[in-house]
């Protein structure tokens, strides 16, 4: 009797033990966790990565869900644990992504960081200094930036001073820098050939010129590429020596030479000039779209005396209607008013004279020369007024009413035969 008293006991008090159980599992508020590493790392190739998790009293129907903004983040699943593929890296730069794993109202966050990728280098190099000339088109399609990077920087382009290195890099993009000058973003190539496409590094003229060790040492590069973006320069240069050197650059890249004031007067002259000048040698320079302003470059140099290339000079650059084919002969003749900055009233127009790297007379200028060279002691900038282009016969006059940056008057008359014509045009 006792037995059976006591079976009975032990069956009713595991049945109760049992409801209590169950009760409680549908009662429980749901456990979401991950349980295994969650902040991983990927090399530049890119894998495969997981991360386990468990879910206690679940709840019939639910599923872990996710959400990653990054789109080399690819192929997620969740059905057993979070799986998911990271692609390849194709930059310079490190990246991180942050995928979001959610269990009704729970998450956790997965960081999954990728490694650049960048090649193993020699020397990371920090410019501290950024220094530029744009030069427009250069025979070529793309436009032409000349950049410097360095430590301290340089007063001019072809300076330096003892004791450090200069990456001197000539690129070419497909924007004008007629209007802002500052590097454009992109990525630039190195190019061998020298084409002067966009996105090029020309090698002709890139160089690191290296005095770090008293002596000056011009090592050139045999490869590279160079991205610029957000304000920040990233390169890596293969040099002739087979060195790899990781260039970066962060900070304002307008271009000039810290020396160079650009409101600094250019003319050399006191009181008002005249010249009248016939029988010189004409010049004459088509350069096609050189701006990028859909407009035509004409470069037109006049000289006194042929022989020698001596005496008086004047230099014009007229823009023109853009031509569809090419050069036409005696485009630039007609009447022209200087262009003001930053009008888009090109046509018809002359450039006024400037400086470039603050010592190349540039665009429209009044001076003498002897034996081929400017007299920089003898020379004024065309910075208003008015010219006329006109022919006769073989002879070509230029009659001018300007005046320089001091706001004297530069006029007179030049007339002459073309020597010679080129056609520099890039179409």
């Amino acid at each position: 009797m006792k037995r059976i008293l006591l079976f009975t006991l032990i069956s009713i008090l595991g049945l109760v033990s049992c409801n209590k159980q169950e009760g409680g599992d549908k009662n429980q508020t749901p456990i979401f966790k991950l349980v295994s590493k969650y902040n991983l790392t990927f090399p530049s190739e890119g894998g495969t990565g997981s991360v386990r998790y468990t879910v206690q009293y679940p709840v019939e129907g639910a599923q872990v869900e996710y959400t990653c903004q990054s789109e080399w983040v690819t192929d997620i699943t969740t059905a057993d644990s979070i799986v998911f593929n990271v692609q390849p890296n194709p930059t310079s730069e490190e990246r991180v992504a942050i995928l979001t794993v959610n269990y009704l109202d729970q998450s956790h966050n997965i960081t999954i960081t990728q490694k650049s990728n960048l090649p193993d280098y020699d020397i990371h190099f920090e410019a501290k200094a950024f220094n530029s000339t744009y030069y427009g088109r250069q025979e070529s399609l793309g436009f032409n930036y000349f950049i410097i990077l360095s430590e301290y920087g340089v007063t001019h382009e072809s300076g330096y001073d003892y004791g450090y290195k200069y990456y001197r890099l000539d690129l070419y993009s497909d924007q004008t820098g007629f209007f802002d000058d500052t590097l454009p973003e992109g990525e630039y190539i190195f190019d061998n050939r020298n084409t002067g496409d966009p996105g090029t590094i020309a090698s002709e003229f890139s160089i690191l010129l290296d005095t770090s060790n008293g002596d000056v040492e011009q090592i050139p590069f045999q490869d590279g590429k160079l991205t610029v973006k957000d304000g920040r320069i990233e390169a890596i240069l293969t040099l002739s020596n087979g060195q790899i050197h990781y260039v970066t650059y962060e900070g304002p890249m307008e271009p000039g030479y810290p020396n160079i004031d650009e409101d600094a007067i250019m003319s050399t002259f006191n009181s008002d000039v005249t010249a009248n000048v016939t029988g010189g040698g004409i010049d004459i320079y088509y350069r096609g779209d050189y701006y990028g302003i859909g407009c035509d470059s004409w470069l037109v140099n006049v000289i006194e005396e042929v022989d020698g290339y001596s005496g008086e000079y004047v230099q014009f650059e007229f823009l023109t209607e853009r031509s569809t084919s090419g050069m036409v002969a005696d485009a630039f003749l007609g009447d022209y008013t200087t262009y003001e900055f930053p009008t888009e009233n090109f046509v018809g127009t002359i450039l006024p004279g400037e400086l470039q790297n603050g010592f190349h007379p540039i665009h429209s200028w009044y001076s003498r020369c002897n034996s081929g060279i400017l007299d920089n002691n003898y020379r004024a900038p065309l910075v208003g007024g008015t010219v006329t282009a006109s022919k006769s016969g073989d002879t070509y006059t230029f009659v001018f009413d300007c005046v320089d940056d001091r706001g004297n008057s530069i006029s007179g008359s030049f007339s002459g035969t073309i020597r010679y014509t080129f056609d520099h045009s890039v179409e």
